[in-house]
């Protein structure tokens, strides 16, 4: 068994990344650090969401940044940026459309 540079976790000799702190092995060439999923997840949902279907996108964007920034503060992993960018497109996709609808139902 080797040991996690990082957070200095046991670690099996064939990972690839530390399971306690995403560290990869600087030693195998590896990438020092993986991204987050949700974060990336967040800002793709985010984006879609000002432009289709906002209500369902942004409000997924919404989750998925929240989880992202939670994954990148306890896990270690990258990401945090494009976390918290979905979560701001998902919250101002969500408002744009809040307001379409109220100005919709007002008007009609």
């Amino acid at each position: 068994m080797k040991y996690c540079p990082n957070c200095g976790k046991e670690i099996p000799e064939n990972a690839k990344y530390c399971p306690n702190c995403g560290r990869g092995d600087r030693n195998r060439g590896h990438i020092e650090q993986r991204t987050s999923g949700m974060a990336v997840a967040s800002l793709v949902t985010g984006i879609i969401g000002m432009f289709l279907i906002p209500i369902i996108f942004s409000l997924l964007a919404i989750i998925f940044g929240s989880v992202g920034m939670g994954q990148t503060n306890r896990l270690g992993v990258k990401g945090h940026g494009m976390a918290v960018a979905g979560l701001v497109l998902g919250i101002i996709g969500l408002i744009g459309d809040i307001i379409f609808l109220v100005i919709w139902f007002t008007i009609y």
